[in-house]
């Protein structure tokens, strides 16, 4: 399964605002301060697998 984009709302951290985040081809790296969603998108990705 290859991911282009996710649209993430109502989950953990991610309020009721859609986060849009489109991902590269190749590669695609998560930075951020703690508590900014890194770990919740990760397991967005893993539930949808």
């Amino acid at each position: 399964m290859k991911l282009s984009k996710l649209v993430l709302s109502n989950f953990q951290c991610f309020g009721a605002q859609p986060e849009i985040i489109e991902l590269e081809n190749d590669i695609s790296v998560l930075i951020g301060l703690t508590g900014t969603g890194k770990t919740a998108t990760l397991k967005v990705c893993a539930i949808k697998a």
